[in-house]
């Protein structure tokens, strides 16, 4: 018989906190995934175990709604189904995939994968008694997946008007102050892209390791700093906030005069003549 295991932890940005509504909304979805409309009054997906802790652990196994229907086959085909917006083994993707797939099913996926980029952290989901191999569901990769979705049969905002997501990685920027956000301890750097200034959020466990990271001498001469971590951004695309793991200076680089020099720049020419041409207008 069909069976899946799913797991579902709590976000990077507060691992010790899994809302019970968001975790239990992507157990729903999950289930609806694997499964169609037309599906209901033949298969269900009995729920056999579930944990009382964070990570939430789900299972359940495909069953039939009447005794004359044998569904191992209809379940199955709707996990090869679903399985095929998360293939990764192919260097290209089809988006025949999930030509089939109902409006109602699309947007189920959307939810599940939108969730994993704000709310929820990794999703897993185990296939028992499956060919296909597990799935696992990041905040990064969800981006990617939702990409896949983007079809005239949604809303093209779900994408393009909301590109609020999460990342992991690292930024630089120029330290400029120390504080808190929100009543949690955080600094603030000068964002090296967008010149804009960025609170990065420090868990209390870390406090110890970023305070003997940083000095006062740090913040006055705006020091250069590369911040790794949870990386979040607004609706707008802008980075919102950061949630620091790990910091270290950017010692700037010391160039020397040969390096820049270049002995051919005026072509053979006297630096004079080549100055009262570029004055006339005649280099070029």
């Amino acid at each position: 018989m069909a069976k899946v295991k799913m797991t579902i932890e709590a976000p990077a940005a507060h691992p010790d906190v899994l809302d019970v509504r968001d975790a239990l909304e992507q157990v729903k979805d999950l289930f609806e995934l694997l499964s169609e409309e037309s599906d209901s009054e033949t298969l269900a997906w009995n729920l056999t175990a579930a944990s009382t802790n964070s990570p939430l652990t789900v299972e359940a196994e495909a069953v039939s709604l009447r005794p004359d229907i044998e569904v191992r086959g209809l379940a199955t085909r709707r996990i090869s189904e679903a399985r095929r917006l998360f293939d990764t083994s192919g260097t290209t993707w089809e988006r025949s995939a999930i030509n089939g797939w109902s409006p109602k099913r699309r947007r189920v996926a959307v939810r599940l994968l939108k969730r994993n980029r704000q709310s929820v952290g990794r999703t897993r989901v185990e296939f028992l008694n499956f060919d296909g191999g597990d799935l696992v569901i990041t905040p990064s990769n969800a981006t990617g997946y939702l990409r896949r979705l983007d079809d005239n049969t949604l809303s093209p905002d779900y994408l393009i008007g909301d590109r609020s997501r999460v990342e992991f990685g690292s930024l630089e920027g120029e330290f400029i102050e120390v504080g808190a956000d929100r009543g949690h301890p955080a600094f603030r750097i000068l964002e090296r892209k967008s010149r804009e200034p960025v609170w990065c959020r420090v868990r209390e466990a870390l406090m110890d390791e970023f305070s003997n990271s940083l000095s006062i001498d740090d913040i006055w001469k705006q020091k250069r700093v590369r911040v790794r971590g949870e990386i979040q951004f607004a609706a707008n695309g802008k980075i919102k906030k950061v949630f620091a793991t790990a910091i270290s200076h950017v010692a700037p680089r010391r160039m020397s005069i040969g390096e820049i020099t270049d002995k051919d720049f005026t072509g053979g020419q006297d630096i004079l003549d080549y100055l009262d041409k570029l004055r006339e207008g005649e280099l070029g």
